[in-house]
């Protein structure tokens, strides 16, 4: 059986009636009395909504009362939102200068004196007035003393002599609600606790000794707690080996059988003892994928647009959510906290978890899965998905159905790119669900985003694309509920809606990839709750200036850019950074190009004003034109400071001590035109640079000689990549423990010869050295650690030699190497490789077949835009592990090689651009682990041989650009469609016509 939770939503109720907005309108419009009346029901109700939420599991008529209930407060939450709503909106019409006129938009105010919401309370009256009766409370959790008086109120209706005796675990309660001695019953005896036990589990009077000693350690787990020992023991009924008692005394939580008496004894005493805002929380968890890696900021900004974080200021929401998501991790309904290489703290939640948040949710939910038709509660308030998961729910135009009755609340597609046949159409049916507070659909199908969108007056959640937009309507500051909204694929976006200012809930503005946007709008400091803001554009006029920063408490990641604007030092001070202790990220942007009006000491006092909070973890400074750096960017200022990104800072000659820094992980410099050394700092006291630097990263740097001075440096300790793009004159390197190594541009025969030094070197990248024909003698036979090499776009002739000495090499990329003629016999000796990809290698004439057979490990292999090669020539006697073939832009080849045959283990087989391919041979049908055939742009390719069958494992084929050969292929009167319309997974010139899953 199911859960409903109502009394979370009760609370959220309660905050809307508190709310300021709604106040105001109730008192203009008379609705004062209907409030508190709505107040007070709503009060009763929650009196007996915690003993109901219990009690649900053996009472099918109080799980009914209960899902009614939920239906109508929802309703009334909604009404009372749209009243809060057109509070906000009168305000800030106000603040436009609007002279706002009241409309009546409520035209069922007796809504709120709905009798349907009280009764529970009206039936306990009913049964109780003028009798003397015996009550039990069992199993009391609230903590509350002012809801306990007021069901002591509810209960004077019995006459004299009336009892209510109250069980509860919670000393707090017991001494809260007790008239006389509180009675402590305790748990039970290890003995009465394993007699119990005993009982249900060996029903059959057969006692393995072995089972017993497992036995005994489960019943401890129990903590002498009587229910959780009965639904352990019949559980354990029906295990009768040893492992599967292990299993379970090893598992920190269990899940019985799905029947009447379904339980999960661990989670669901756990999940009771939940305050009602975290067990929402919690289930609402259940809209992500299990083993899905979830954000701890989503998780938040998610609960709080559906009104499950309870708190007296707004100002402290976010906090709040933070609260409940530790409590949640420190309960284990929650676990695997780990933080990404984004610095987002994410987390996942155990299958077990899952299924029980899910029946928790099942009556608001709908989890759509691979194939199936959802079937759609008429309750449902939130649907999350992924598009393969949908494709059985949309009509003949790609478009999602939704409930009819606008009852949704949360929309969340899982997926933030798509390719041209994945995209889905959801904008038509968006405009019928008025009621939606979370909308997270950023692909790029969406049409008509800013129309559909301001008309969702309760959204407080939303991530949209911005593909393809230059500039966004005023209309959307009529979403004055919003809290978070994001912006992503904002590439093109020039402009945000000017009124941005009136948006008085904002909590968080972001915006993936401004680099296009010319300005922000004015007055962002009004918006007094804001957390988080991606980008804040300094103007020249006073709406603009850098001192709208001053009152705003900003944390996570903020860029400043158009610094160029800022007058004065003095000016830049009023930013306040260095008061903002919750930013972990900065960007001190000025405009590149921009006219220098300014001395360099200029921008040197203007920097050493904008100096940041010691608590900053990442800064990134653009087209500074100073020539050194500010004394606050040492390890005394910012000693958490992990990552430094230094770009187009030309006339500076010095870095700071950058090396000293001793939390710094990641470097990333970039045309820093000035600059000789990254290093000249003296270091005493057994002190070594760069303690724990990880990523170094240098990119055009036209004088950058040496890593440091003199070239003493002997070692980065902890470096395990770098890359260097285009520092011609860059003599060597020092010893460096890293193990992936990419370099590109010019590069000098020292530095050249300094990599065979590189012996922990696991990844190399060369690409684009138009000066390097031929390898130096012994290139790479110091470096058998060596996984990955990529060589592109480089003039040589020959990799003689080079392959030799790497055993261990698992994937190996030749592209834009036109020069290159014939593979080296070197190839024979990679049997640890697994990726083998040519591409754009015009002089390439032969692949050997035969050298297939010494790549045993061999798994994917692309060949590609070679205009000259033909692959697997020559025969071949023996089967490969070949799993993935990608046959690209081939003109030569003319027909599959018969070599083919012998990919017994091929799976997967694309080919595309292959013009003088014209027909496909019988013996396809022999590739017996076939399960993916893709066939694109091969022009010519019309007919399939006439003995041409597809292999029974072949279960998707997707046919494209080829027109004669899809003619013959259509459904159902093809000549063709006969030999394929065995198929599960059909698509045929972009479209579907068979099947719904999606590779």
């Amino acid at each position: 059986m199911s859960i409903i939770i109502v009394s979370a939503l009760v609370r959220t109720v309660f905050g809307t009636l508190s709310s300021a907005a709604l106040r105001e309108v109730g008192a203009i419009w008379g609705l004062q009395d209907d409030l508190e009346s709505l107040e007070s029901v709503f009060c009763t109700i929650q009196l007996v909504l915690q003993d109901a939420e219990i009690k649900q599991r053996k009472s099918p008529p109080i799980q009914n009362w209960l899902l009614k209930l939920k239906d109508v407060a929802y309703d009334a939450e909604n009404v009372l939102d749209r009243i809060a709503t057109f509070g906000l909106r009168r305000r800030a019409d106000s603040e436009r200068g609007v002279q706002h006129k009241l409309t009546s938009f409520l035209s069922d105010r007796d809504v709120c004196k709905d009798t349907e919401l009280d009764p529970l309370q009206r039936l306990l009256r009913e049964r109780l007035q003028g009798r003397r009766f015996l009550l039990v409370l069992d199993d009391v959790w609230n903590e509350n003393q002012v809801v306990w008086d007021d069901l002591k109120e509810v209960l004077r209706c019995g006459s004299k002599g009336s009892v209510l005796l109250v069980t509860t675990r919670i000393e707090k309660v017991a001494l809260m609600m007790a008239t006389m001695d509180v009675h402590h019953i305790g748990c039970l005896s290890e003995e009465d606790s394993w007699f119990l036990f005993r009982q249900r589990a060996f029903t059959t009077g057969v006692e393995e000794e072995s089972h017993i000693a497992i036995g005994k350690t489960i019943v401890k787990k129990c903590g002498g707690v009587p229910l959780a020992i009965k639904a352990l023991g019949s559980l354990m009924r029906f295990k009768s080996h040893e492992s599967e008692w292990l299993a379970v005394k090893e598992s920190e939580i269990w899940q019985l059988s799905d029947d009447e008496n379904d339980i999960f004894p661990a989670l669901r005493l756990s999940y009771y003892n939940l305050a009602p805002q975290m067990r929402q929380c919690f289930a609402y968890c259940c809209l992500f994928p299990k083993d899905h890696v979830m954000k701890e900021k989503q998780l938040i900004q998610l609960w709080m647009a559906n009104g499950f974080v309870p708190s007296q200021d707004q100002n402290d929401l976010y906090f709040s959510g933070h609260l409940i998501f530790k409590e949640l991790v420190w309960r284990s309904f929650l676990q695997d906290v780990e933080i990404n290489s984004k610095g987002d703290v994410t987390c996942k939640m155990h299958d077990l978890m899952h299924d029980l948040a899910v029946s928790i949710m099942k009556h608001e939910t709908c989890i759509p899965e691979y194939g199936k038709v959802m079937e759609i509660p008429k309750t449902l308030r939130h649907l999350s998905f992924d598009i393969p998961s949908i494709w059985a729910n949309l009509d003949n135009k790609r478009k999602l159905k939704f409930p009819g009755d606008g009852s949704l609340r949360s929309l969340i597609c899982h997926k933030d790119k798509l390719t041209s046949y994945e995209k889905v159409d959801v904008s038509s049916s968006l405009l019928k669900q008025r009621n939606l507070r979370a909308l997270h659909v950023t692909h790029y199908g969406i049409k008509k985003w800013p129309n559909i969108v301001c008309k969702l007056e309760h959204l407080r959640y939303l991530a949209m694309s911005c593909f393809g937009i230059k500039r966004l309507p005023e209309s959307l500051t009529r979403l004055h509920n919003l809290q978070t909204w994001k912006l992503m694929n904002s590439e093109e976006l020039l402009e945000l809606p000017r009124g941005l200012k009136v948006m008085k809930s904002l909590y968080l503005l972001e915006i993936e990839r401004f680099d296009s946007l010319l300005c922000t709008p004015p007055g962002l400091g009004d918006l007094i709750y804001l957390r988080e803001l991606s980008i804040f554009i300094v103007g020249q006029d006073a709406s603009h200036q850098i001192d709208q920063l001053k009152e705003l408490n900003l944390g996570g990641s903020l860029s400043i850019g158009g610094l160029e604007n800022v007058s004065n030092t003095e000016d830049a001070k009023k930013a306040n950074l260095i008061t903002k202790n919750d930013l972990t990220s900065l960007g001190l942007l000025w405009t590149d190009g921009a006219e220098k009006t300014h001395s360099t000491d200029y921008y040197e006092e203007l920097l050493q004003g904008l100096q940041p909070h010691h608590n900053l973890e990442a800064i990134r400074i653009n087209s500074y034109q100073g020539s050194k750096f500010p004394n606050w960017m040492s390890a005394l200022a910012l000693k958490n400071l992990k990552k430094v990104s230094l770009e187009s800072c030309r006339r500076c000659e010095h870095l700071p001590p950058l090396g000293k820094l001793p939390s710094l992980t990641d470097l990333y410099l970039y045309e820093m035109d000035s600059l000789k050394y990254l290093d000249d700092e003296r270091y005493v006291n057994g002190e070594i640079p760069f303690p724990v630097l990880t990523t170094l990263s240098i990119s055009d740097m036209p004088n950058l000689v040496e890593f440091r001075r003199g070239n003493s440096v002997e070692s980065i300790a902890c470096l395990k990549e770098i890359e260097i793009i285009r520092c011609p004159k860059l003599r060597g390197l020092p010893f460096l423990p890293t193990q992936r190594f990419g370099y590109r541009g010019s590069i000098s025969a020292t530095l050249l010869g300094s990599l065979r030094f590189l012996t922990s070197l696991t990844s190399l990248k060369l690409s684009h050295i138009p000066e390097l024909a031929a390898f130096p003698e012994g290139f790479l036979q110091n470096n058998n650690a060596l996984e990955n090499l990529r060589i592109e776009s480089l003039a040589i002739t020959t990799l003689s030699n080079v392959l030799d000495n790497l055993s261990a090499l698992k994937a190996l990329r030749l592209r834009n190497c036109n020069h290159l003629e014939f593979l080296p016999e070197g190839l024979k000796n990679l049997g640890s490789l697994e990726t083998l990809n040519i591409f754009g290698c015009d002089g390439l004439r032969l692949f050997p077949a035969a050298t297939m057979e010494h790549l045993s490990s061999l798994s994917s292999l692309t060949i590609g835009n070679c205009k000259k090669l033909k692959p697997f020539s020559g025969p071949m006697n023996q089967t490969t592990a070949l799993r993935s073939l990608h046959l690209n832009w081939l003109p030569e080849l003319k027909d599959l090689p018969e070599s083919m045959q012998l990919f017994s283990a091929l799976q997967w087989l694309c080919i595309s651009y292959c013009e003088g391919l014209c027909s496909l041979p019988d013996w396809l049908g022999s590739l017996e682990s076939l399960s993916a055939l893709r066939i694109g742009q091969c022009k010519n390719l019309s007919s399939l041989s006439d003995g041409f069958k597809t292999p029974e494992s072949l279960w998707f084929l997707h046919i494209y650009g080829c027109p004669e050969l899809e003619k013959r292929c259509k459904k159902p009167e093809g000549e063709y469609w006969p030999k394929i319309s065995h198929i599960p997974t059909i698509i045929i010139g972009g479209k579907y016509v068979q099947g719904q899953e999606v590779v």
